[in-house]
């Protein structure tokens, strides 16, 4: 217009008397105080819409509006801003957001088949919009309509402009109201997609297919693929280095853990390559210990479901329900019943996440392809009442059912796998001390089975005790265990243990009296023998009974503590000195996981026995540096074990796994302990070497299974090799 120039805004303001000013400018604080309050006073009811995006960019804030005009701006912005009080009333900030309008006119446009859109139609859908503001809005200083009622604001708009383009004769078809509400998704039923014309498309959505941008551009053509990706073809370290990169920006584990388990959903290719190429890394956060807060929090956090849910209710039919699996070939299955989830106690379904996060490990460290795997959750009820109550829960909601009806849904449960999946090895996890004991003494000799928190646990310390001795240069005979902690874990190990000295030719019960117990009630002895359960009762001994763990130490004066007690702290200062006292090189193995459940940490076992200790862990600690030594605990993670046992029974079709195998498969993964790692104080190998670990256990049980006459078929190390999923691009 005709005007001189001026060059700043609040003169502008001053000159030209604007009654509304809109902010399109992307510069922060353009509307200041200043040029606000000029508004007021020009105004009784000043219009001042910064509709700048982001929040960053916007003219000013619905606060500083508000504020400076004493709550008498007429007020709309590009982002949203939460409500403000001004002189004791609460003003509604309205967005102008654009959602308003486009769905709407979308819809319209589908519906009528009109052939353009004009300004004549958003001039109406403006309209249309603002019509729906009610008085109660404009009272709240809201200009338009609550977002909730988004869906009726779209089918206003579509009708009157659907109305406006028969009346301009633009439209293909006349339409109603009451047409639009029809073809509205979800009501309408309609779907044009075409699974033949759609392949390219469906294959993005197949995670055991997708391979992302790492498709060529060969491959874009010859499978439809065209124009459903950006340009640009990575290669997989390309995709593994980005991936590295969106992960580093996670704040928190279980963020960590949420976008990992996202990327096996839509890629797992991908999500197989990452992790194997950095399991040391990244095996806290797809198991153990953020994998402890996942399934608290299971509900919440997944997107997908994975793997099968089976529920009691079900009794009679579960076969029919194996039958829905979608393909033939199954050579694992990790199945629980979520009663005893690591040390946080009875989730129910949302254990879930362990036999998840098993079987990848089992494809990741021990190569069994993720197709031939299944997690398997069987929901009998809960005996967390929070979870009862809790209106989200996703399993049934009742108390644990026990008993004969229990032991025969299992019985349904594990034939109708055997019969469905012949040859499959099915790994029982996370079920509660008896029934976890009551479970693997039934079905061992039956089918191929083998349960990781008694047989894995027990297998891994093995090891670690094999490292121990061999740094103190003594036998193995010559330890004496003291446990903190009789569960399933405890109770395993003490049993292998036993095992191990029974072959090196000590007697049951001289090598039963080499493992001593302590549980919630104290050292456990004969004269409790009435009150134990069953596992415990090889080991009470004649004693009497002493109720403090410390004393137990004092007076038994084992060379060794293995904690699996889920009792935090349990191997405090006083405990872990009189250990030192004891011994030159204490063992001490705190087991028990979580993190927030470990019996001691790395740096209190280090710090307080001045770098003596010969120490193991369930869950990962950071290095330690005690008087200028750097020590690096090792962590007694059972997939050094269990990923190469699966991987021996399924190539050599095992009928069974026995204790000899577990104490080879301990042998095996002890022998791979360097120098260099047990002179930096850790007794197992590196991480990123498990999958040469998982070759070697699996060649060693392969040939025992051979030996023993439980083997299908005698393989070599090449053959386990050659059947190893490798995850490629």
């Amino acid at each position: 217009h005709e005007h001189e120039e001026v060059r700043d805004f609040l003169d502008c303001v001053k000159i030209l008397k604007p009654t509304a000013i809109i902010g399109v400018s992307t510069v922060a604080k353009m509307f200041n105080k200043g040029v606000v309050e000029e508004m007021c006073k020009l105004n009784n009811r000043p219009i001042i819409f910064p509709l700048s995006n982001p929040t960053s960019k916007a003219e000013c804030t619905a606060e500083e509006a508000f504020t400076w005009t004493k709550g008498k701006v007429l007020f709309a912005s590009g982002s949203p801003f939460d409500p403000v009080t001004v002189d004791g009333k609460l003003h509604v900030p309205g967005q102008g957001n654009n959602a308003y309008i486009f769905p709407g006119v979308g819809l319209g446009a589908v519906v009528a088949g009109l052939k353009h859109i004009t300004d004549d139609m958003l001039r109406i859908s403006a309209r249309a919009l603002a019509d729906m503001a009610s008085e109660e809005d404009l009272a709240s200083s809201c200009l338009y309509p609550a977002l909730s009622r988004i869906r009726e604001v779209s089918i206003n708009i579509a009708t009157q402009i659907a109305e406006e383009g028969h009346k301009e004769g633009l439209a293909a078809r006349q339409v109603t109201q009451s047409d639009i509400e029809a073809a509205m998704y979800p009501n309408s039923s309609i779907s044009t997609f075409s699974y033949k014309q759609g392949m390219g498309a469906a294959l993005l959505r197949d995670p055991l297919l997708n391979r992302g941008l790492c498709f060529s551009a060969q491959d874009r053509i010859d499978f439809g693929l065209e124009g459903f990706l950006p340009p640009a073809c990575f290669t997989s370290d390309q995709e593994c280095k980005r991936m590295k990169a969106l992960l580093s920006v996670c704040p928190t584990d279980l963020d960590k853990y949420i976008f990992l388990m996202d990327l096996q959903d839509r890629d797992n290719i991908l999500f197989y390559q990452l992790i194997s190429a950095n399991i040391d890394n990244m095996m806290p956060w797809i198991y153990t210990p953020t994998v402890g807060e996942a399934c608290q929090k299971y509900g919440q956090i997944i997107r997908q479901p994975k793997g099968m849910y089976i529920s009691i209710k079900s009794r009679g039919s579960v076969k029919q329900i194996i039958d829905n699996w979608p393909g033939d070939n199954v050579d694992v299955v990790v199945l629980t019943d979520g009663e005893r989830i690591l040390g946080l106690g009875d989730l129910g379904v949302y254990g879930m996440g362990i036999p998840v996060g098993k079987l990848n490990l089992y494809t990741a460290c021990g190569g069994i392809h993720p197709d031939r795997c299944i997690p398997l959750t069987i929901d009998v009820g809960t005996n967390t009442q929070s979870l009862i109550d809790d209106e989200f829960y996703t399993g049934l909601k009742q108390a644990r059912v026990r008993g004969g009806e229990y032991d025969a849904f299992c019985e349904e449960v594990l034939m109708g796998l055997v019969e469905r999946f012949p040859g499959v090895m099915i790994q029982f996890e996370d079920f509660g001390n008896t029934t976890a004991f009551d479970l693997l003494n039934r079905y061992r000799t039956k089918i191929c089975t083998f349960n990781d928190d008694i047989q894995g646990t027990a297998a891994v310390s093995l090891a670690g005790i094999f490292s121990a001795v061999r740094v103190k240069g003594t036998h193995f005979k010559d330890e004496l265990f003291l446990f903190g902690g009789a569960g399933e874990a405890g109770t395993g190990i003490a049993d292998l243990i036993v095992a191990q000295l029974v072959a090196e030719g000590m007697s049951k019960e001289d090598a039963q009296k080499k493992c001593w117990l302590f549980d919630s009630k104290g050292l456990v002895v004969k004269s409790r023998l009435a009150q134990l359960q069953h596992h415990k009762i090889p080991f009470a001994h004649e004693h009497e009974e002493v109720r403090d763990f410390l004393d137990c130490v004092k007076i038994l004066k084992p060379t060794a503590i293995i904690g699996v007690s889920t009792v935090a702290k349990m191997f405090n200062k006083g405990v872990v000195e009189e250990m030192c006292k004891l011994n030159n090189r204490p063992i001490i193995f705190p087991l028990s996981n979580p993190t927030s459940k470990a019996e001691c940490t790395a740096e209190e076992a280090f710090t307080w026995t001045k770098g003596k200790v010969l120490f193991a862990s369930g869950s990962p600690f950071d290095p330690v540096t005690v008087d200028g030594k750097l020590h690096v605990p090792g962590q007694g993670n059972n997939a050094y074990i269990f990923p190469g046992v699966g991987l021996g029974a399924v190539v050599a079709g095992l009928k069974h796994i026995t204790d000899d195998m577990l104490r080879i498969s301990a042998r095996a993964l002890a022998d791979m302990a360097s120098e260099e790692d047990l002179a930096s104080s850790c007794l197992y190998p590196a991480l990123s070497r498990i999958r040469e670990v998982s070759i070697n256990i699996a060649t060693q049980i392969a040939e025992e299974g051979h030996k023993e006459g439980l083997a299908a078929r005698q393989v070599t190390r090449s053959d386990i090799e050659e059947y190893m999923y490798q995850p490629s691009r």
